[in-house]
């Protein structure tokens, strides 16, 4: 039980880490003239450093193909964290 509220901790403390650094970036983005991709960078930044942090990453084994199809449905706990950090995860591309 212990692990599961450290592992929850650090989540949080990421989702703040990347929320701040999220202000940051629109703001310079936005100057730049590339406000499109504040949310993409942001959401970059959450996968890369959340998945770091908490040590969590998936592997998708079956059905890459169907990725790239839209609407998709995707089944989780909704009363954990990780499905917060799943439709990142499969949505990035590199």
């Amino acid at each position: 039980a212990t692990s599961r509220l450290i592992r929850f901790l650090t989540f949080v403390l990421g989702i703040l880490v990347c929320a701040t650094y999220g202000i940051v970036a629109s703001i310079f983005l936005r100057l730049v003239g590339q406000a499109g991709l504040s949310q993409w960078t942001v959401a970059r930044s959450f996968h890369y450093f959340v998945g770091t942090i908490t040590g969590m990453w998936f592997e998708i084994i079956d059905g890459r193909e169907y990725l790239g199809t839209r609407p998709a449905v995707y089944v989780g706990n909704h009363q954990t964290y990780v499905i917060t950090y799943m439709p990142i995860h499969t949505h990035l591309r590199e």
